[in-house]
């Protein structure tokens, strides 16, 4: 069973994160770096979207992306049971057209998957097209070295209790191309239910991802920054961080 088509469970394995503490940061990384008065938000590849109700309950305009439609479905459910209202899309993220422009945009947890250069300058593009000049684009956890990874946790939310194993296996070296598999385990009052994900990426470095973000000429590279699960450190340097898998990326609309 495919982990993206069940949000419930997969709420379950990855809502340990404080989404109040991470607006809190976004908003500090507004005050900070935005050239605009943040409105209205994106969260692309949104999921669940617990920080989308975290930003609509303060009064955002509020919209998540994602290609499932579950999903959406979901987080608009989720939304409507406690009076918010959270405009969704479903498309890809390497191509997508939304409504009125937005003032953030994020995406959380290494979410953004690129298969080819392709990919990532479409993706860009995208990006740019939905985020008013001087406004801040926040990529979270993306592989900053050739990744060889493997977590495992255990999480547990709303009686469901979740078993989670993660890796990041190298596929082809010289093309720079690895699987991200997500395996989790769910005991459901006693029913239990696993959930199976593999997704090939490529893996664009730094040096080489900031090269492409200078390429386009949309956005200013403002800095890549070492992090936890709930804040980041945006006076530090990445390069001078025991973990570079937990970080954190910050780009503005030119």
């Amino acid at each position: 069973m495919l982990t993206y088509s069940q949000p419930l469970y997969y709420e379950a394995a990855y809502n340990f994160f404080d989404a109040k503490k991470q607006v809190d940061f976004f908003e500090t990384l507004f005050a900070r770096y935005s050239k605009i008065r943040v409105k209205s938000v994106l969260d692309i590849a949104c999921g669940p979207g617990l920080q989308l109700m975290e930003f609509a309950k303060r009064g955002y305009q509020t919209a998540g992306l994602d290609s499932s439609a579950e999903m959406l479905y979901y987080l608009t459910g989720r939304g409507r049971s406690a009076g918010l209202h959270i405009e969704t899309y479903r498309c890809d993220m390497h191509n997508f057209k939304i409504g009125a422009k937005v003032d953030f945009a994020f995406i959380m947890m290494g979410s953004l998957f690129v298969k080819s250069e392709q990919d990532l300058r479409r993706h860009l593009d995208s990006v740019a097209s939905a985020l008013k000049k001087g406004g801040l684009y926040f990529i979270q956890n993306q592989p900053y070295e050739y990744p060889e990874q493997t977590e495992k946790w255990k999480n547990e939310s709303r009686g469901l209790k979740a078993d989670v194993e993660f890796s990041r296996t190298p596929l082809d070296n010289a093309r720079c191309m690895y699987a991200e598999t997500v395996r989790i385990r769910i005991n459901d009052k006693g029913k239990q239910i696993t959930l199976e994900n593999e997704e090939q990426r490529l893996y664009i470095s730094p040096s080489e991802l900031k090269e492409f973000i200078r390429e386009k000429g949309s956005f200013e590279f403002l800095g890549w920054y070492p992090g936890g699960i709930n804040e980041w450190f945006i006076d530090r340097s990445i390069e001078d961080s025991p973990n570079k898998d937990m970080n954190m990326l910050l780009i503005r609309r030119a």
